[in-house]
């Protein structure tokens, strides 16, 4: 059975997720967008190997404010803490990992960082597929994807498929 991958942009996808809920997104707002993208008709058929989430670890060191000069202690901050929790949610999700060779590949972004991922995927046979969560995105971007499926972020619910839009 053929298979397929998604990546996500954690920065980008927390960003339009917020926007979305005012609120920090969870990792059921994660796997929420991953079950939407697998929802699509191009995937039909296609068995989900893995999601990868690919995000930094949250900062832990000890700056000095330039204009107060206190120390802030970067891990004890409302963003380390919300970081800190997303990712410890994400690790424990069951196909929230790392696997290679794989047939097809879903891209969450709406930044052109991706691009050499994307065209390193298609040289080596893998199909790629765009998802950027109604975020605008350069015609560079979308000329390396294969197909675009589009997430409709309004109808967005954790636990539940928004509704799919074909491109």
């Amino acid at each position: 059975m053929s298979r397929y991958a998604i990546l996500i942009d954690g920065a980008f996808a927390i960003r339009k997720l917020k926007r979305r809920r005012d609120a920090f997104p969870t990792a059921a707002d994660i796997e929420a967008v991953a079950s939407a993208i697998g929802a699509d008709e191009c995937l039909n058929g296609l068995s989900r190997l893995r999601v990868y989430f690919y995000h930094a670890r949250p900062a832990i060191q000890i700056l000095t404010n330039p204009l107060s000069k206190q120390a802030v202690a970067l891990s004890e901050t409302r963003v380390h803490a919300d970081h800190a929790r997303l990712l410890n949610e994400l690790e424990i999700v069951g196909d929230f990992a790392l696997r290679l060779r794989d047939t097809s590949t879903v891209g969450v972004t709406g930044h052109s960082d991706l691009i050499p991922a994307f065209k390193f995927a298609r040289r080596e046979g893998v199909r790629v597929f765009l998802c950027h969560l109604d975020h605008s995105v350069k015609r560079e971007l979308r000329a390396h994807a294969d197909r675009i499926i589009r997430v409709d972020m309004a109808a967005l619910k954790p636990g539940r498929n928004p509704l799919v839009r074909a491109a």
